[in-house]
């Protein structure tokens, strides 16, 4: 039974599909493969647009052809409220105008449904750990770029420790730096020290990281910058 950290560091994910039977099936298969995710399933748009008004979900899966609003006006209408959360079309419609479209809009992934179960959700799996690794940085790097609004400098440095085991990536900034006192906040939910910040990229940040048996450490001085270093094992 898992503790509330671990199911804290679990990545939840959201399936939008209209067939329940499989619905069942990639939530069982995702699952089983990985421990660290969580499937919560939906057979409607409009559900799961309820339901990612919590803000607890980190991944978005949806069909394309679905009853009621479809899978490029559910992925529309979540990119023009301002929401960034990964999203992945899973689809049996697998017209090249529809992938076409769908990226267009924001989709991070288009998969077709069809073909060798083992291959299929491998893909999935992985395209899952892939976007959620992206928004890492993306997080990491967009922090920096607010804290630096009169210009600076970033770095980002990738290496592999074959000892340890994982890579490493590194970023550093030349921004106004994090005062001792925040720096054991900095990654909670909530805590931010802008104006127009809300305090969630950093806390997912490092929920994403320990998610995949990783770390993260920031080392940092005021009014010279601040470097974040994510460390995560390699697949084998």
């Amino acid at each position: 039974m898992m503790n509330g950290k671990q199911k804290q560091n679990m990545i939840k994910i959201l399936h939008v599909d209209d067939e329940p039977d499989f619905l069942k099936l990639t939530k069982d298969i995702l699952e089983t493969g990985n421990k660290k995710f969580s499937v919560e399933t939906v057979t409607s748009v409009e559900e799961g647009l309820e339901l990612l008004r919590s803000g607890k979900y980190d991944v978005v899966i949806s069909d394309y052809k679905m009853h009621g609003l479809d899978g490029l006006r559910f992925l529309q209408n979540l990119r023009q409220s301002g929401s960034q959360i990964p999203f992945i079309i899973f689809t049996g419609k697998g017209r090249e105008e529809v992938a076409i479209e769908a990226l267009n809009r924001g989709a991070n992934y288009y998969l077709q449904k069809g073909g060798d179960i083992k291959s299929l959700y491998g893909t999935l799996a992985h395209a899952i750990k892939e976007v959620v690794e992206q928004r890492v940085c993306s997080n990491i790097i967009g922090n920096a770029i607010s804290i630096m609004p009169e210009g600076g400098s970033l770095g980002i440095r990738t290496e592999t420790n074959k000892e340890e085991g994982n890579v490493e990536i590194s970023f550093s900034d030349t921004g106004e730096g994090i005062a001792k006192e925040n720096m054991e906040k900095i990654f909670e939910p909530l805590f931010t020290t802008r104006a127009k910040g809300i305090g969630l990229g950093l806390a997912l940040c490092k929920k994403y990281v320990e998610a995949h048996q990783g770390t993260i450490e920031v080392e940092s001085e005021v009014g010279k910058g601040s470097k974040f270093v994510v460390k995560l094992p390699v697949s084998e």
